[in-house]
């Protein structure tokens, strides 16, 4: 064949060339698809950080892409995007608002575990405590925990996203298993063969111990990196052999997962107001008095005179806690010997009874409380006296309660209504310390007494009736602080 031939043969195969604005225009189509390929993957990231970053990111993986010769983004390149654009999205409002859901989740549990398991068990539900207590609670915990660590630079988004896979994987394989154990013994109690469930308990166990345990390897690999090599194996053991199994056994008691998901909550509404610079609300209620406070203490403090004396109250909190301490005493007494020589007809009703003159004798000591050391937490007078109010009506009430003592359904109305007075006046004396804004202070304050009210918080007061006497003691030799005696009042600055 000739030349001629073969050129010709060439062309027709390479089909009709196209004219320069044909190749131009087909080019910009293709890289107007490329581009657009590209910029499907940032949808992972959040709004915001598109908004600010979006346009730099595009523009580089779209250089980099040009130079490879790609028009469509590589597996690599879409699971990046996936890893780092979620764990963008694990940021303090995320941890803020998966840590109140999950102490919401903790609210229903305290109510289910204290009011509700005859009414779980005669419905056939009995499964939802476990899977609330060990499951759903857990995992927003450990949601607002990753995006903790994650806003705090502890670890970066794709890690942070795979400790949050295994850690929820691990959480709820753990829930399985208590289910398992507890339909395990329900089966054995009434002579039934125990449901699959139940039969596969130990391998749930192991494979929710080992993601747990990698959880755990992966979180601290982070947070020990740049050490010692030995260092690090030796707490990547630890985790794995205590740290996991000891975690999955705390799932048990409903308590701890309530405590975690209080606790970092807290922890997530303060970075959260960090990094938003909300100014701390501890004081600006209170600003206008506590300056009018300081004008008089400058106006009334005499130059040459001692401040040593300008304690008020200290007096009166002396006999109060003496009160308090004479009356705790003989409630101590009574309940512990008071079947022997008192009106009771045998210990228990005498340590009911004893528990009830504690608890009366209680009341003025938190009258002490608020003339002592309310002045210090420089707080408006009704939030210092109020909770403390609500806390002198649950001693009431629990005191009311323990005089049917030992007869629990005569106990159950007033311990419910002592819970509730205690978890109103911790939510209020909360509300001052708190970090965020007011709306979200009372929100956690109204959660966290709620809380406390539905697990019958409050029954631990009764323990702490026998040690009213050591505590109303050191508060009447309490030593009063006094100033150095040419101590001189500064005079108040202008506002």
């Amino acid at each position: 064949m000739s030349d001629a031939g073969k050129g010709s043969e060439t062309r027709s195969s390479n089909g009709p060339e196209q004219s320069p604005a044909s190749t131009a225009e087909a080019s910009t189509a293709e890289a107007h698809t490329t581009q657009v390929r590209y910029a499907r993957m940032l949808r992972w990231y959040p709004k915001a950080w598109r908004e600010e970053n979006g346009a730099a990111l595009l523009a580089t993986m779209l250089d980099s892409a040009d130079a490879q010769g790609r028009l469509k983004p590589s597996t690599g390149e879409r699971i990046s995007s996936v890893a780092h654009g979620v764990g963008t999205r694990l940021d303090a409002k995320l941890a803020m608002r998966s840590g109140i859901a999950a102490i919401v989740v903790a609210l229903a549990v305290g109510v289910v575990f204290t009011w509700g398991l005859q009414v779980l068990d005669e419905a056939g539900c009995s499964w939802l405590l476990p899977a609330l207590n060990a499951g759903l609670g857990p995992a927003l915990t450990m949601v607002s925990v990753c995006s903790l660590l994650r806003e705090r630079g502890a670890v970066t988004g794709p890690r942070a996203l795979g400790i949050l896979a295994l850690a929820i994987i691990a959480v709820g394989l753990t829930a399985a298993t208590w289910q398992g154990l507890s339909l395990a013994f329900d089966a054995a109690d009434s002579g039934m063969a125990a449901p699959f469930l139940s039969r596969i308990v130990g391998p749930l166990f192991l494979v929710a111990w080992a993601t747990g345990t990698a959880a755990a390897m992966l979180l601290l690999d982070s947070v020990y990196a740049g050490r010692a090599t030995w260092r690090r194996m030796l707490a990547l053991v630890l985790a794995g052999g205590f740290g996991a199994l000891f975690a999955g056994v705390l799932l048990l008691m409903p308590y701890i997962p309530a405590a975690a998901a209080l606790t970092v909550t807290v922890l997530a509404v303060a970075q959260a107001q960090r990094d938003t610079k909300v100014a701390p609300a501890s004081t600006l209620e209170h600003q206008g008095a506590q300056s009018g406070q300081d004008t008089q203490e400058s106006t009334t403090a005499a130059p040459g005179l001692s401040v040593k004396a300008a304690v008020p109250g200290l007096l009166a909190s002396r006999i109060l806690a003496g009160v308090s301490g004479v009356g705790g005493t003989v409630g101590v007494v009574y309940a512990l010997t008071g079947s022997s020589w008192g009106g009771a007809n045998d210990g228990t009703q005498a340590m009911g009874q004893g528990i009830t003159i504690g608890l009366v004798s209680a009341v003025p000591l938190l009258a002490v409380l608020g003339l002592r050391f309310g002045p210090s937490l420089k707080r408006s007078p009704r939030h210092i006296w109020g909770p403390l109010l609500l806390a002198a009506l649950a001693c009431g009430s629990m005191a009311a309660a323990y005089t049917n003592a030992p007869s629990w359904d005569g106990m159950e109305l007033g311990m419910l209504t002592a819970s509730a007075f205690g978890g109103a006046a911790l939510a209020w004396f909360l509300f001052q310390m708190l970090p965020g804004t007011p709306a979200l202070r009372v929100l956690l304050g109204a959660l966290i007494g709620a809380i406390v009210t539905a697990f019958l918080g409050i029954m631990v007061l009764p323990m702490l009736v026998f040690a009213l006497p050591l505590a109303a003691t050191a508060l009447v030799i309490w030593p009063r602080r006094k100033r150095p005696a040419g101590y001189q009042a500064m005079p108040a600055q202008a506002t």
